[in-house]
């Protein structure tokens, strides 16, 4: 069975490997397949500018090179890991269906090309073998940068691989406090980013293979390339977990209501409602409070519910004192990781032969605040014939049940859920 050891040998995480569903994820599938029309059929055009420049345009960025910096220490070696890398942006719009346009990211859609649309990441190996991997910064329209071309600092989404050959599980750094943790493996030393010049693009790449580390998933001083992130390897960019986050003090009276009973720790707004009565009507005011727009002001930690945007959305960490660098009023909230990933295909066996049904768990520990679990996804036909025979038992937070979660295997937190009528935890993916 592969694990993740996340600290001690007494602190082992198992690998996750899950399936894209739902909404979203079928929004996503259906928006990179008119992606993947639209660049087809303006490639077919090529001898017709007029037609394939209806689907592609070329738009100057604002911004024409950027340049990133981070540095981080070993915990274990003592190992200084330092990124210093040069990214272009020439910035290539497509059409879809209903003729609006939308990003597909500097550089070509290209199996080989290191600086296409799906290149988001770029990874280090150490030279005991485990990976180190940073999310690149969204800085290309030139408003997370200073004009002078002085550095700006951040904090950027870094996942870490136990084994530089294997990439298919990992954990993300997703919040400061994950730095703190006697879990961390690593020590942050600081980032930065700062335009750069096509001459210092050219001069990065002609130095780039200095002090380069391989390994098999790693295997070009340029970092990914499209076709190692399309699939060409397994490498886990999917991470999970949950936001926790106090209620404010006008809805713990409606909470206390809608609990579906006094001994019940985790439970969800569809429990309230099978328990009926007052917990029903209660659950039902309590989703007023948290849908209707009037109604969006209540404050969590002091602000407002839609500022807590962990990962998603954001292409680096937000900081209490200054947010992400796309989103200054962004913050993370407490982070907390998957524990036990149910749809792990390494655990699909070990679960048969102890005649364990299917779970997830999260991880409320302490020590593990601020971190998030990754993962590889797989295609769900793979992931049905995997779990035949297998029972679903649910979702666990601290290995506790969550009541009123799904009765059908899902790959993912409840979007939201309670923590006696104290606490509102939030999904939080990456």
């Amino acid at each position: 069975m592969r694990t993740l050891h996340i600290a001690g040998d007494n602190v082992v995480a198992r690998s996750a490997i899950n399936v894209i569903a739902g909404s979203k994820c079928l929004a996503n599938a259906l928006h990179g397949f008119a992606i993947a029309v639209i660049v087809a059929v303006a490639t077919l055009a090529g001898s017709a500018p007029a037609s394939a420049q209806f689907f592609t345009r070329e738009v100057p960025p604002k911004l024409e090179f950027f340049r990133v910096k981070a540095k981080y220490t070993v915990k274990e070696s003592g190992e200084t890991v330092a990124f210093d890398f040069v990214r272009p942006c020439r910035a290539v719009y497509g059409r879809d269906f209903n003729g609006d346009t939308f990003s597909l990211g500097p550089g070509k859609i290209d199996p080989s090309d290191f600086f296409g649309y799906f290149v988001g990441d770029f990874p280090k190996v150490t030279r005991d073998g485990h990976a180190v991997v940073i999310k690149i910064p969204d800085v290309c329209s030139g408003k997370s940068v200073r004009n002078d071309g002085a550095a700006v600092d951040f904090v950027p989404a870094t996942r870490w691989y136990d084994n530089a050959d294997d990439l298919s599980y990992g954990i993300m750094y997703a919040a400061e406090e994950a730095y703190q943790s006697p879990w961390a493996k690593i020590i942050f030393d600081g980032a930065s980013v700062q335009s750069a010049t096509a001459s210092d693009f050219k001069d990065w790449q002609q130095h780039a293979a200095d002090d380069f580390r391989s390994s098999r998933a790693v295997q070009h001083p340029f970092g990914f390339s499209n076709s190692d992130i399309m699939g060409g390897k397994l490498i886990a960019t999917a991470c999970f977990g949950v936001a926790r986050l106090e209620l404010p003090p006008e809805l713990k009276d409606l909470a206390v209501r809608a609990r579906p009973s006094s001994d019940t720790r985790f439970w969800t707004l569809q429990a309230s409602k099978d328990a009926g009565g007052d917990h029903a009507e209660a659950a039902n005011q309590l989703l007023e409070e948290f849908s209707h727009p009037k109604n969006r002001t209540h404050l969590f930690g002091g602000r407002l519910l839609n500022r807590y945007r962990p990962i998603y959305g954001n292409s680096s960490v937000p900081t209490e004192d200054r947010g992400s660098i796309d989103d200054r009023s962004a913050r993370t909230g407490e982070l907390h990781p998957v524990y036990h990933e149910a749809f792990a295909l390494s655990t699909f066996a070990a679960d048969r032969q102890a005649a364990r049904p299917l779970y997830t768990d999260i991880d409320l520990r302490p020590e593990s605040r601020g971190f998030l679990l990754c993962a590889t996804t797989i295609p769900f036909a793979d992931l049905k014939k995997a779990a035949e025979g297998l029972s679903w038992a649910g979702w666990f937070a601290a290995q506790t049940p969550i009541a009123g979660s799904p009765h059908i295997p899902t790959d993912t937190p409840p979007a939201f859920f309670f923590e006696n009528a104290d606490y509102l935890h939030l999904r939080s993916s990456q």
